[in-house]
């Protein structure tokens, strides 16, 4: 979740296998993904 580029707060849901890939813009794998906290 996080601001979309018009600045309103979009949250994103993924399978819980799965992190969401802000720079895709979709689900993917954790190793593809630059996640800060991995409890998120």
């Amino acid at each position: 979740s996080g601001p979309n580029p018009y600045g309103m707060l979009v949250t994103r849901t993924c399978p819980s296998s799965l992190r969401f890939n802000t720079q895709a813009d979709r689900c993917d794998y954790a190793q593809n993904v630059q996640c800060f906290d991995p409890q998120i």
